[in-house]
């Protein structure tokens, strides 16, 4: 058996191709933050990483581009826009209770800053980097590598929910680590992060499309820092509409990481999850997995000689 290459498949195997695009992808990642224009610097790098997770798809994983999540009909800018809603309201969530219980005070505005005459560009500039990173972040963490993870962890349809956990899991706590860099990071915020990671999975799970993990991670994102002033990941933004003190105890707020890092953003997760599930509960397929994974188990049966 040769352990690169997958005679029956004719392709190379789930591992190589995960590890390949995780190396180039690092690189991908980085490179653009040479680039002195910050809004060319996140367009340059989402055009790399999801250009370089098409070619992967299909040069040699041998698959559509639409198994990436990446099918952009009516029904994907649907879904896109039901997840910037479930983002939004879950950021508003947070927001609110947070501000109730005392734990931020409101401030300012934006355009009340030094920066007033420019605020409204650098909140354009904010809005399209969080559209950006919603985007490829998608496509690396979900589009390509849980795809891949699932189906090299997945033998036969015994093991089929086996290899769904070892995708989610295992591209989630890529996910959870690759912010472990970011300023204020601490292991809390890391564990939560991993768990936005599965959040974000369901979507693409169930419909079979990244357009709602997009959407969610965007808003999140968005509404996160752009609108009502909490930290993103560690990373202050002065641009945003509503400018804020943060109070509070930080294992519940999340502190100067933001409500990520907090037990208040694991609320916002559960937020997420059930609007997600109302709105797959009432389309045409019900609470199912998607055919793009049930297709790929029957596919390995296939290779594998098991029957059904």
């Amino acid at each position: 058996m040769n352990p690169f290459y997958n005679d029956k498949e004719r392709r190379i195997r789930a591992l190589f191709r995960v590890v390949s695009f995780f190396i180039i992808s690092i690189l991908f990642l980085a490179l653009p933050s040479l680039i002195p224009i910050e809004p060319i610097e996140y367009l340059v790098r989402g055009v790399l990483i999801v250009g370089t997770a098409v070619l992967f798809a299909v040069g040699l994983d041998k698959r559509r581009i639409s198994e990436l999540g990446l099918n952009l009909n009516r029904t994907w800018w649907t879904h896109l826009l039901i997840g910037c809603l479930l983002g939004a309201v879950a950021m508003l969530f947070i927001f609110v209770v947070e501000w109730m219980f005392g734990w931020v005070t409101v401030t300012g505005f934006g355009w009340e800053r030094s920066l007033s005459s420019t605020w409204w560009v650098l909140f354009v500039y904010f809005f399209a980097k969080m559209l950006m990173v919603g985007l490829y972040e998608e496509v690396h963490a979900r589009g390509y590598l849980m795809l891949n993870m699932i189906e090299g962890a997945t033998l036969s349809k015994k093991y089929s929910m086996a290899g769904i956990v070892a995708g989610v899991i295992g591209s989630s706590l890529i996910f959870g680590l690759m912010h472990a860099a970011n300023p204020n990071a601490s292991l809390i915020a890391i564990i939560n992060i991993t768990l936005a990671g599965v959040m974000l999975a369901v979507p693409y799970l169930l419909t079979g499309s990244l357009a709602m993990s997009v959407g969610i991670h965007f808003t999140w994102n968005f509404f996160q820092a752009g609108v009502f002033g909490f930290p993103v990941s560690g990373i202050m933004v002065r641009e945003s509409v509503i400018q804020i003190t943060q109070e509070g105890t930080s294992w519940i707020t999340g502190g100067s990481f933001g409500p990520e890092a907090g037990v208040i953003g694991l609320f916002g997760m559960v937020i997420v999850l059930i609007g997600v599930w109302l709105v797959v509960r009432v389309g045409p397929g019900g609470i199912q997995l998607h055919p793009t994974f049930s297709l790929l188990f029957e596919e390995k049966m296939k290779q594998n000689g098991v029957e059904k």
